[in-house]
C-alpha cells in the first residue's frame, strides 16, 4: 500500500452460506421421513453434514466451473430404487445424495449478487469522492472461496467498463497462511517511556539495486539502444548485514540481501519522442546534493519529466521500522 492510497475492503464472513446450504440440503430430504429413526432426524444429519461443506465445498467449488458432489448419508434410498413420483428423479443414489451445479447456485448466487451490489456502492461513492480506487482487498470467511475469487474477479472487469473506470482495480487476497495477528512490541515500549526510550539502532539497511562497472564512477541506469520497449527497473534490497555500498550482489557482505520490492514502468515514448535530458539536483551551499528525509514508510518513484512538477508514472512504498530497534521514536 501507497501513503493515501485509496482502497475498498470486503469483509465476507462465510456463515451466510454454510445456513442456505443447510436449507437446501433439508429441502432435498424434505419427502425422505424415512431417514427419522432410531433418535435421529433429517435435520440432525444435515446439521452433522454442515460442517464438511464448510470445511470442503466451500473451499474448493466453483459455481463457474459446474460444480458437483455426492454426499453420504446412510439409509437414503436412490433414484433406482425408488417408485416413480410426478416429481421427477431425485438425483439420489443409494446413500448418496447428489449435489449439482444448480444446489451451487443456489447456495452461492443470492451471496454473491449481494456482495457485488456492495462494491458497486463503495466504488461508486468513491468515484463521487473524486477518489482513484486501484485495489479492493477481500477478507474474513469468505476470502478462499473460489465461487467468490472469480465471481469478484469478473464483476470487477464488468464494473469498471460499466463505470467507464479508467484504470485497473486489483482484487486482492490473503491466505490462512499469510494471514497473522501480531502485537507491535516497539509501540508499547515507546509508550512506556516517551522522553527516554530506545535508541534510534538500525538493525536492516536498505539498497537499490545498480550497475557499476569497474572502476566506480558515478551511477546510471543503463540501456540496450535498440530494445523494443525501454523499461525502467527499480530494485530494492533489504539486509540485516550488509551496510556498505557499491559491491556486487555475489559479494560476500550482500549474501543475506533479500529483494523487498521492485517497480518496472515503461519509458519508450522518452525514447521514441526523444524527451531523454539530463536533470542533475540542485546543489547546496557546499557544493553537495543532498537527498530527501524520510520517514517509517520509504517510498520510491519513477517520474516524468524529472523534477519536482513530474508526474508519479508507478511508485513503491515499504515500512522500514522492523528494521530499527523495538521503541525507537
Amino acid at each position: 500500500m501507497i501513503a493515501e492510497e485509496t482502497f475498498v475492503v470486503l469483509d465476507c464472513g462465510g456463515g451466510t452460506v454454510d445456513a442456505v446450504a443447510y436449507t437446501r440440503i433439508f429441502e432435498r430430504l424434505a419427502d425422505e421421513r424415512y431417514l427419522d429413526r432410531k433418535g435421529e432426524t433429517r435435520k440432525s444429519i444435515v446439521r452433522h453434514l454442515v460442517p464438511n461443506f464448510e470445511d470442503f465445498d466451500k473451499r474448493s467449488k466453483n459455481v463457474a466451473k459446474m460444480p458437483r458432489n455426492r454426499i453420504h448419508i446412510s439409509g437414503l434410498v436412490g433414484d433406482e430404487d425408488r417408485v416413480a413420483t410426478s416429481g421427477g428423479p431425485k438425483i439420489f443414489n443409494n446413500n448418496y445424495l447428489n449435489m449439482n451445479s444448480d444446489d451451487y447456485n443456489a447456495i452461492f448466487l443470492p451471496l454473491l449478487h449481494r456482495v457485488g451490489a456492495v462494491l458497486r456502492g463503495q466504488l461508486e461513492m468513491a468515484m463521487s469522492k473524486k477518489k482513484v480506487v486501484k485495489k479492493d482487498f477481500l477478507i474474513c470467511g469468505l476470502r478462499a472461496a473460489p465461487s467468490l475469487r472469480s465471481f469478484l474477479s469478473s464483476f470487477l472487469k464488468y464494473l469498471t467498463r460499466e463505470l467507464k473506470v479508467p484504470q485497473e482495480i486489483r482484487l486482492i487476497t490473503t491466505n490462512d497462511q499469510d494471514s497473522v495477528t501480531a502485537v507491535a512490541s516497539g509501540a508499547v515500549l515507546r509508550a512506556l517511556n516517551k522522553q527516554q526510550g530506545p535508541s534510534r539502532q538500525a538493525y536492516s539497511s536498505f539498497g537499490f539495486l545498480r550497475i557499476e562497472p569497474y572502476p566506480p564512477f558515478k551511477t546510471y541506469h543503463t540501456f540496450e539502444v535498440d530494445n523494443p520497449r525501454l523499461l525502467c527497473e527499480e530494485v530494492l534490497y533489504v539486509s540485516d548485514q550488509a551496510t556498505e555500498s557499491h559491491f556486487a550482489l555475489h559479494d560476500l557482505r550482500k549474501q543475506d540481501a533479500q529483494v523487498a520490492g521492485k517497480i518496472i514502468i515503461d519509458m519508450t515514448f522518452l525514447r521514441d519522442e526523444g524527451k531523454i535530458l539530463h536533470v542533475f539536483p540542485t546543489p547546496d551551499e557546499n557544493g553537495m546534493s543532498q537527498g530527501k528525509d524520510i520517514t517509517r514508510n520509504l517510498r520510491y518513484e519513477a517520474r516524468y519529466p524529472a523534477n519536482e512538477s513530474g508526474k508519479v508514472q508507478k511508485a513503491g512504498q515499504i515500512s522500514i521500522a522492523a528494521a530499527f530497534r523495538p521503541g525507537t521514536g
